[in-house]
């Protein structure tokens, strides 16, 4: 009966250390995924699973195959950790590409669908890489903006510069604002609280209906 009950033990503090490990590298993980970092601050909640296995091991018989299973599960946990992180930052990267790639103003839950051709700008320009479109952040009926996502947000700015610069458009402006026109549509790159963005419009649109000075608020667009 002794040996069923530790058997017992055993193996309920196997699950639970199995348990917290899988939830510690899945949010190491997730905050990679999401967020690009935040994930080395779980190192600390690493002694849960780590204690939970120890306390099978003292339960469990004592022997070399015991302190083997051990020592491998603390490694495993320790090792995991960066690797669900890089995981993790390799899944941001893949999402925030494949957004930039199929970026458009006139997607499905679009609030309101602005003319092809000023939907379209946002793909004349080659994309910088690392620095990728998202969004759109605000939109009307003439044009919208999209945000610049990249590790160097400061360098954002001069790489779109470049490319909004190596379009062959006509040069409207060129310093705090890079302003490029061709055909009746307007590019303008622009900083706002940081962030580089990136806004497409019709050449004529009224400066408040230009896509800058709307916003998404509720799920409805809200005019200025």
């Amino acid at each position: 009966m002794q040996t069923l009950a530790r058997r017992s033990a055993v193996l309920v503090m196997g699950l639970v250390a199995l348990g917290l490990l899988v939830v510690l590298l899945s949010t190491s993980w997730g905050l990679a995924s999401e967020y690009g970092t935040g994930s080395g601050s779980l190192a600390v909640f690493a002694v849960l699973p780590i204690g939970a296995a120890a306390c099978a091991a003292g339960l469990a018989r004592p022997g070399r195959a015991t302190a083997v299973a051990l020592v491998g599960f603390v490694v495993v946990t320790i090792a995991g950790l960066p690797v669900s992180a890089e995981l993790g930052q390799r899944d941001r990267h893949e999402r925030f590409v494949a957004e930039d790639a199929s970026f458009t103003c006139n997607g499905p839950n679009a609030e309101a669908e602005i003319p092809a051709e000023v939907d379209g700008a946002f793909h004349v320009p080659a994309h910088p890489a690392g620095f990728t479109l998202y969004g759109p952040v605000s939109s009307s009926q003439a044009g919208c903006t999209a945000a610049i996502h990249g590790d160097d947000p400061a360098a954002s700015f001069a790489a779109w510069r470049g490319s909004l610069l190596d379009t062959g458009w006509k040069v409207e402006r060129d310093d705090a604002e890079v302003v490029v026109v061709d055909d009746g549509v307007r590019l303008t790159l622009y900083v706002d609280q940081g962030l580089s963005m990136l806004n497409a419009t019709a050449v004529d649109a009224d400066v408040c209906a230009d896509g800058r000075a709307t916003t998404h608020d509720d799920g409805r667009v809200s005019a200025c």
